[in-house]
């Protein structure tokens, strides 16, 4: 079994995410079980601004043409460990493998191991998106608000020589999440939930903190043996997969599109 890890930073292009990087795949690899392979995969491009819906957008391609490539390449399943889920309908109807991510499969597994579940995303932006989602997976009776421990993609990036700060505040915002029901707590964000977890933040007195990366890996081996035993995706509505000739033809019309807008009137 060969799964593919995409994160959303520029991991092999920007200096300032290789040791997020090889945290990374140090942990993946510790997770998957016995004569699998993870591949992690980051983006050619990411700036800070990622939490403004048009960047995010922008940002959200290279996460398709990533989750192409894999299926091309034959991967097993395509885990998108990016937590508000950016691309997942277009990359499920898109790919034959499974497509899993680490907050829908978060959100779930938290479902199985307490009554309600709490979110602490980086910021209120982030924690808006997430949301969304919470509403559109009808799991919004099973979760307490988000607290957002107010944090920037750069910061958690630098926290690994430092995370001392990080984890304080996530500490704050986790505990006022309890206070308002949370049974297990989801740090929601991909870069946070690693900081966490290689320094052994895994419970908060009786509530376990989620470790979602682990978690849509553990589910990708699964989802990748059903698909084996011939358990695929629905193509009915949400995610019918458009012929082959209407997608080369559209990705050439509408790349071309793209690039004629960013061309001159006058």
């Amino acid at each position: 079994m060969r799964l593919w890890l995409q994160s959303a930073a520029a991991l092999d292009t920007d200096a300032r995410w290789a040791v997020y990087r090889d945290h990374l795949a140090t942990h993946a690899r510790a997770v998957v079980r016995s004569g699998a392979e993870v591949e992690v995969h980051g983006t050619p491009i990411m700036v800070p601004e990622i939490d403004y819906a048009y960047v995010e957008y922008l940002h959200t391609r290279q996460f398709i043409e990533a989750g192409l490539t894999a299926g091309e390449r034959g991967f097993s399943a395509f885990v998108l460990n990016c937590w508000d889920d950016p691309g997942l309908t277009e990359l499920r109807s898109l790919l034959d493998i499974p497509v899993l991510s680490i907050g829908e499969s978060s959100m779930l597994a938290a479902t199985m191991l307490g009554e309600r579940f709490g979110l602490v995303p980086r910021n209120e932006r982030v924690g808006a998106r997430v949301w969304r989602n919470v509403t559109a997976y009808g799991l919004a009776s099973r979760a307490v608000a988000p607290v957002y421990c107010r944090v920037s993609l750069p910061d958690l990036g630098a926290a690994f020589a430092e995370p001392g700060p990080i984890i304080d505040g996530f500490m704050e915002a986790a505990g006022r999440s309890i206070d308002q029901g949370a049974e297990v707590i989801i740090p929601a964000c991909g870069v946070l939930n690693l900081l966490l977890r290689i320094n052994k933040v895994t419970r908060i007195d009786d509530v376990p903190v989620l470790d979602g990366t682990a978690v849509a890996l553990k589910l990708a081996e699964a989802m990748g043996d059903l698909w084996a035993a011939g358990v695929t995706v629905s193509r009915r509505t949400r995610y019918a997969r458009p012929p082959a000739h209407v997608l080369e033809t559209v990705r050439v019309l509408y790349g071309e599109a793209a690039r004629s807008s960013a061309e001159p009137t006058i």
